[in-house]
């Protein structure tokens, strides 16, 4: 609670102060528990490996069930207690807040945040969901709907030798300021099992219904999912979804969702994959992974090892992008009157077409890469991203000594240049310091397109090394000099964590974004705001700044535990500060004393000037361990 490493767990959840539940244990091999249940609870039944459209994450209250009948599991659950729904994405700043959503009156309890990082230049994909849980990841104020994190987020992933990554914090929630609501849901769940107690391992079909009445803006959302592991490895899945609900813009609007995606190794050298995505632009899920409305993408490719020196690649990827992309919501009306759905904008018709076709080949103890690249836009509302383009891009991986590596990587356009993708050359040595500790000093020349002109430095370190038993360091460090182009940017990331002595760690944070994608992209025009409603997290822009952070805990003492952490926030768009520092420790055996104080300002875009907010709690429990007859709390 107070940064001593120590957890809450609530049993017995329930905001209406009744929780029953009544659960067994069904004599069917791999079966998950039969259980009738009145309180607060979650949905992962709604939300299989199976389910990216049709998946609803949410916190609820009232009734749910699961019961088993042989390979058939049936799921219901009735929320009797809903006010606004509202799903908000937020671009971090590099430090832990505030982030302020866009309305007040949250209802506790019914939250869920995730990380979510896209490569940046491909918006509607997301890599990788990363799941935060309130008191060990976050903090949240109810009232003014403010969210604390425990560590900075920083706003980029980045790797100049590979796809750089932009992460935005999303927060589903209910709100006082929404109308009252009541949700149905079912699910059936045919399992096709085959023995295994593996429920990640077993083939199933499931069919899901979910309605959300809410007065004027009523949602619907069903469809179907399957999930079929292979002998080799791999995996089939499935779903197709429909949505029907009200918008204040469209009226009474419906959309569908499509999804198909294999992949499969087939003996030692041989892997193989394919996938199809189509989302309508009406189709709507505020309780999912985030995705681009108006969007189709569909591919495949293998990579097939031949010998032990030479492999294979090739792939095919297509784009369609459609419909009518958000509007930016900078207004006073837009941001303190938020709707669950975007405001929508300009329109958007365009489709990109990628090939690629490389051989790989070990020569002694280098790698060698050559790779065709064609990429084929088509743009039919303007000609900004219009035009095919073709590179060839060779890679070349050479060990100098035991501890030296010399990378080369040249992107180069055979005839028009892509506008996103110019001709680029990149040189690095890698350089092993000592065993766990390497360093890697690289630089970037871009020629053409929208980054022409610029170029890149970076310096990583990449550390894992273990000194003694009680000192450690993890550490990955980089610098990027010279950008100034219209749409791209440099990132400075240090994540260091020391243990300096046993029960003494130290935090370091570092983390620079030079002029990062503001404007227009293939699928949407990006801005600075504050946040952005409903299924819009690609308008978001990244903007400028240094973020420095140094954390300091100790936790060796059972008697005494200390922390404290300042971050200070650096840009165009205001300056923020964040420190929190906590102590608790026993003042006698039978009195303990904690403290904790917190300060920091609001971290979204254009929150400029905003006051900080400084909160300090003091408490103190009394209890003699040789006598339980009186207790007290302050």
């Amino acid at each position: 609670v107070y940064g001593d490493d120590s957890t809450v767990t609530a049993t017995a959840p329930s905001i209406d102060s009744v929780y029953a539940r009544i659960e067994r244990a069904p004599d069917i091999k791999g079966a998950e528990s039969d259980y009738f249940m009145w309180g607060d609870y979650n949905t992962k039944e709604f939300a299989r490996q199976s389910q990216l459209y049709t998946a609803t994450t949410r916190q609820l209250h009232g009734f749910k069930g699961n019961f088993n009948l042989g390979n058939l599991q049936l799921t219901g659950l009735f929320a009797n207690n809903i006010e606004g729904y509202q799903r908000d994405t937020i671009t971090p700043d590099g430090t832990s807040g505030y982030y302020f959503v866009s309305r007040r009156s949250v209802i506790p309890g019914s939250e869920s945040i995730f990380l979510e990082s896209e490569e940046i230049n491909r918006p509607g994909t997301v890599v990788k969901r990363e799941p935060l849980y309130r008191g060990a990841d976050y903090e949240i104020d109810y009232d003014r709907g403010t969210i604390l994190f425990r560590r900075p987020i920083f706003a980029t992933e980045l790797n100049p030798l590979q796809a750089t990554l932009v992460n935005r914090i999303v927060v589903t929630y209910q709100n006082e300021g929404g109308e009252d609501s009541q949700l149905y849901g079912g699910r059936l769940l045919f399992n096709l099992r085959d023995g295994s107690s593996k429920i990640d391992k077993t083939a199933f079909l499931g069919a899901s219904y979910l309605k959300e009445e809410q007065g004027a803006q009523d949602f619907e959302l069903y469809g179907v999912d399957f999930y079929a592991p292979l002998t080799s490895s791999g995996s089939i899945v499935g779903e197709y979804a429909r949505s029907q609900h009200n918008t204040l813009n469209f009226g009474d609007v419906s959309g569908s969702a499509y999804r198909i995606e294999a992949n499969a190794n087939i003996g030692k050298g041989f892997k193989t994959q394919a996938y199809y995505r189509s989302v309508t632009e009406n189709f709507a899920n505020n309780a999912t992974w985030s995705f681009v409305p108006g969007q189709t993408r569909y591919g495949g490719g293998f990579s097939a090892k031949i010998s032990d020196a030479t492999s294979l690649q090739l792939s095919y990827d297509h784009e369609e992008n459609f419909g009518i992309a958000p509007a930016e919501q900078t207004q006073f009306f837009d941001l303190f009157n938020p709707q669950p759905l975007p405001t929508p904008g300009s329109q958007i018709d365009n489709s990109l077409s990628t090939v690629r076709a490389g051989i790989q080949q070990k020569i002694g103890a280098s790698d060698l890469k050559l790779e065709y690249v064609n990429r084929s836009r088509e743009d039919r509302v303007n000609n900004q991203f219009e035009g095919s383009a073709s590179q060839l891009v060779s890679s070349l991986n050479v060990p100098l000594t035991q501890s030296l590596n010399f990378l080369a990587q040249n992107e180069l356009n055979l005839n028009d240049s892509d506008p996103l993708y110019p001709n680029r050359t990149t040189l690095g040595l890698d350089w092993a310091l000592y065993p766990g500790v390497t360093m890697r000093l690289a630089h970037q020349f871009f020629d053409g397109g929208l980054l022409e002109g610029n170029n890149i430095t970076s310096l990583d370190t990449l550390v894992e090394h273990k000194f003694t038993e009680d000192t450690s360091i993890n550490a990955r460090y980089s610098i990027f000099s010279g950008i100034d182009g219209m749409n791209d940017g440099g990132s400075i990331g240090l994540n260091q964590r020391i243990r300096v002595a046993p029960g003494l760690r130290l935090d370091l944070g570092y983390e620079r974004v030079v002029k990062y994608f503001i404007g227009s992209t293939a699928t949407v025009v990006s801005f600075d705001e504050p946040y952005a409603t409903g299924q819009s997290a690609s308008s978001l822009g990244l903007f400028e700044g240094n973020t420095y952070s140094i954390g300091m805990a100790y936790t060796d003492n059972p008697n005494f535990n200390a922390n404290a952490r300042f971050e200070y926030r650096d840009s165009s768009q205001g300056d923020n500060t964040v420190i929190t520092a906590g102590l608790a420790g026993k003042i006698s055996p039978a009195l303990t004393a904690a403290v904790r104080y917190k300060q920091a300002g609001g971290a979204n875009q254009l929150l400029q000037g905003l006051a900080d907010t400084a909160n300090l709690r003091v408490g103190l429990a009394y209890r003699d361990p040789n006598s339980d007859k009186f207790n007290a709390l302050l």
